[in-house]
Parts: structure tokens; sequence; C-alpha cells
């Protein structure tokens, strides 16, 4: 059985976590299986959407501590380059990623969730930074990423205490998006379907401003988004959507 499953519905490609034993920890393994399928997902031109699920009841609990236990600065420089690819495939890909979050939503793999385009959250998830306890910093983004979405004082607040948040508190501040009574994933394959009938280049030229304007700064996703605009305006697609709204 593999350690990270994928499938594809329709023009979706959903990717899970499967440890459950371990509650879905990070191991290295497991991330190279998601840095794998970001990889082939990135260069299927069908694709129109990618969602991050889990077996089991957990999310992911985090990084693996008996696998952090017996790293050297080597295999922490690697274990740590394998996250990156992992945020830097999300953040490349022009399509959008939605991560499915339920149970524990922890450390590592909620720090790489902070990077997707939208994140969907069951009801009863409990979500958190406790890297502090073990006296790590964040791996994946929850120093860096974190404040971008809750605010510096937020960030700083559950990044040194450990605290862990539910559902509701996390759509509160903006840790996630929508939080919802039962399977996060049937709601994240909804909002996928929706996101796929509209024009790839439209959806496209959202992600493409919004990434630049978080990473870049605003100025350069604002500029971003004026070019993809005046591109637009002249697509062929596009003018067939406007004719049919005229024609309501």
């Amino acid at each position: 059985m593999a350690i990270v499953e994928t499938t594809i519905e329709g023009s979706t490609m959903i990717i899970r976590l499967n440890r459950p034993e371990k509650m879905n920890a990070l191991n290295r393994d497991m991330l190279e299986g998601i840095a794998s399928a970001l990889n082939y997902a990135s260069e299927n031109n069908s694709l129109r959407a990618v969602i991050v699920s889990s077996t089991g009841d957990h999310f992911s609990a985090g990084a693996d501590i008996a696998e952090l236990h017996s790293l050297d600065t080597k295999g922490a420089k690697e274990f740590r380059a394998t996250m990156r690819r992992i945020v830097d495939l999300i953040l490349d890909m022009d399509i959008p990623v939605i991560f499915a979050l339920k149970g524990y939503s922890l450390g590592g793999a909620l720090e790489i969730s902070e990077w997707a385009d939208i994140r969907v959250a069951a009801k009863d998830s409990k979500l958190g930074q406790p890297e502090v306890a073990i006296g790590i910093n964040a791996g994946a983004g929850g120093n860096s990423m974190l404040p971008f979405l809750v605010g510096r004082g937020m960030a700083s607040f559950l990044s040194m205490t450990g605290e862990k948040i539910d559902a509701e508190e996390a759509r509160r501040i903006g840790l996630v998006d929508l939080v919802v009574e039962g399977d996060p994933l049937e709601e994240a394959v909804k909002i996928a379907s929706k996101i796929s009938s509209f024009n790839y280049r439209t959806i496209r030229a959202i992600k493409r401003s919004m990434v630049e304007s978080s990473v870049s700064g605003l100025k350069i996703g604002f500029t971003k988004e004026e070019s993809f605009f005046i591109e637009l305006a002249a697509d062929r697609e596009v003018k067939e959507r406007m004719e049919k709204f005229l024609k309501r």
C-alpha cells in the first residue's frame, strides 16, 4: 500500500496521505511521495485542480518526531529541502491546490497547507504548530507564511505557545477558509468542480496574481493582475462567456 495515494476524478487529482497508523506523520518517504504527486500534477495539462487529503481520522500530526530525532545536519537539510520543493510546486502550479483538513492538522503538514489556495477544515479539526515543545522552529512556512495569513501577533502566539485551536477559531483568524460538518474532502471536490467549469486562463491569472502579491509584494502582484486583465479581455472564450451573459 502506497504511503501517498493519488487518484484522478475528472479534471481533479486527489492526493491522500496514507499512513493512518502513525496519524499520517510526515517522514521522508511521505514527503517525497507528495512532491512526486504534485510534480506529476504540474506537468499534466488536463488537470484543473489538486486536492490534498488523507486517509484515517487525521490529516496529519506533523513531522515524524522519531525521524526528526535521527537527523544530522545533512539529513535536516534534505528533509527541509523536500518540504521546500513541495511548497514551490504548490506556488508554481497554475491550477488551484486545495487542502482538506480533519482531525489533527499540525506542525509541518499544517504549514504546507498554509501555502495552498484554499483550505477546508472539518468542524472537529484541531490545528496548531506545536514544534516549540520539542525545541524546533517551523519547517515549512509557519514562521514566514503564517503571519501573512493571520497577522504577526496571532502567528507569534500560535508558534511560541504551541497552542491548538479548533476549526471555527481557525476560520475566524484566517487560517482556514471554510469549515464543514462532514468530510472536508467532499466540499473540496465540489469547489474543485466549480473552479474547473471556468476558463482555465482566467483561473491561472487569478492564482498567479495572488501568488505574486503574497510572495513578491503587492505592487508586483498588482502589475501582474493588470497584464492578465488586458490579455483576458481579448480572449475568445472570455468573449463567448460575456456574450452568453448579455443574452440572459
